[in-house]
This record gives structure tokens, sequence and C-alpha cells, in this order.
């Protein structure tokens, strides 16, 4: 990474820290704030499929894909965790505990604790298994992921598929499983390959940095923490967008200024004369 990105990499992540300590704080000591939440789809139907998965005795499912902890794909990781969370919690007081999957062995922790935190919320720690969380052969394109994954939501009749995280084409075949046995899919990749796929299989897609938000969208009470990052992600999406028009502005500027500078210049000439003019007019006329 070259000098100059690195510092523009800190300087966000920075004003990142600032926003959300700030929001955060602002929520708590404002306990009356209420946003209102842009819909999202995917969100807004997964607790009723959540409520008839357990009504019907059916496990949920909840994919990793290849995001890990240490690595780039870091920040899916923890996102998903955060989507994960409020899945399982709502799904933890019935007897079937949900199936995650997952390719990276550091990730395999993370949906563990995310598990065990949800059955304790629920005082339910009896229905809690530790092969819940199911690891599968790791790979840039880990077709043993999604094999794996597809032959569990067909064995085990899960109810919901929820795939996000990093995953390439290959998660069209666990969507195509899930069609084929009437299991409702919701997909995300922080690839584009991937994301392409989940768009066209979903039955309501996640787009880009609506994964990230899930924390603030699922619970029926979001924490401050969660409703602050909200808020920080939307400030930095008007930081980019003023920064984009400013640089347009400046890069236009900086080709033009000759031309602009020339024009004003000859403009200024022709008014000049102009001016000269009128006034050797209008003193010969009083000569006269």
């Amino acid at each position: 990474m070259d000098p100059v990105t690195s510092v523009f990499t800190l300087l966000i992540l920075l004003l990142t820290f600032v926003l959300v300590t700030l929001g955060s704080q602002a929520m708590r000591r404002q306990q009356r704030i209420r946003l209102s939440l842009r819909p999202i789809g995917a969100y807004q139907e997964m607790p009723t499929i959540i409520g008839e998965a357990v009504e019907s005795e059916r496990p949920i499912h909840v994919s990793f894909g290849g995001s890990g902890l240490g690595a780039e794909a870091t920040v899916s990781a923890l996102a998903v965790a955060d989507l994960l969370y409020p899945l399982a919690e709502r799904a933890a007081i019935a007897s079937q505990t949900p199936i995650i999957s997952l390719s990276d062995p550091t990730a395999l922790g993370l949906a563990q604790g995310t598990l065990i935190r949800a059955y304790r919320r629920r005082d339910n720690m009896d229905a809690y298994t530790s092969t819940a969380a199911r690891w599968y052969p790791n790979g840039g394109r880990s077709l043993a992921l999604a094999a794996g994954v597809a032959g569990a939501l067909a064995d085990e009749d899960a109810n919901l598929s929820v795939v996000a995280g990093r995953f390439g084409p290959e998660i069209a075949f666990i969507g195509e499983q899930a069609t084929r046995y009437d299991q409702t899919f919701y997909g995300h990749s922080d690839q584009l390959d991937g994301q392409a796929v989940a768009w066209v299989m979903s039955r309501q897609p996640l787009i880009g940095e609506e994964l990230y938000v899930a924390g603030a969208y699922l619970p029926a009470q979001p924490s401050a923490t969660h409703l602050s990052q909200l808020l920080a992600m939307e400030g930095l999406r008007v930081v980019v967008l003023v920064a984009l028009v400013l640089i347009t502005i400046v890069a236009f500027a900086a080709e033009w200024i000759g031309l602009f500078l020339l024009v004003v210049g000859i403009a200024a000439g022709v008014l000049a004369v102009i001016f000269i003019l009128n006034y050797l007019r209008q003193h010969r006329g009083r000569a006269t």
C-alpha cells in the first residue's frame, strides 16, 4: 500500500471511530431518539420466517462463506456475526439448533460464541449443540463448502438459508438447492461475481453495505452502538460524495482554467475598448 493510500485509510478509520463514539454517546444520553430507517425487504421478512421455522420445527441456516478473522474478510465476518445473533436468538426457543457453515477456521470460534450468547440470552443452553457450526474445506472458490451446504440443506430440511460474507459464483449451488426444496434464500457477497449471483437468486437481495447494518435492523431494540454505526456509515457516505464533487470541480478547474482566464481576459479587453471609445466620443461631443 502506497503512503498516500495509507494516510487516507488512517484518516477514514479515525473519522469512523470518532463518529461511532460520538453517536453512541448521544444515543445513550438521549433515550428518546428514534431513527427512521429506510426499509430493507430482507430484514423485514426474516423475523416472520424465523417464526415459521420455529413453529414447523425446522432449522435455519446461516453461512459465513470464506469470511474469517485476521484477513481481508474480517469486516464481513463480524458483520455476519451481527446478522447471526438476532436470528439465532429468535430461533433459540426451539429444539432445532441453527446450522452454521463456514470455510475459514478462524470463524469457527466466532460462530460458536455467537450461538452460545444467543442461547444464554434465551436461557436455553440445553438445546445448544457444539456441532451446529460446521467447517468445510477452504479455498478461493470453495466448491466443497457449496456442495456440503447444499447437501445439508436437503438432508435437514432447513426453512431459511442466509448466505453472506465472502462468496464467489459457487453461491449458486446453495441458492439452487434452496429453490429446489422450497426454502427461503437470502444471499450477499463482498465479491462482485458472488453478489451478482446472489442478486438473481435471492428472494430479497442484500446489496453492498446493507449487510453491515443488520445489527440496527434485526433486533427488536437495537443497541446504541449499532445505531451509531449506521449513522457513521451514512456520515461517511456524505463525506465521500462531497469529496467526489470537490475533486471533480478542482479537476475541471485545473483543466479549463487557462481557457477560462483567456476568455475572461478577452471579454475584459473588449469591454475596456468599448468604454474608451464611448468616453472619447462623449469628450469630443462636449468639445465641439
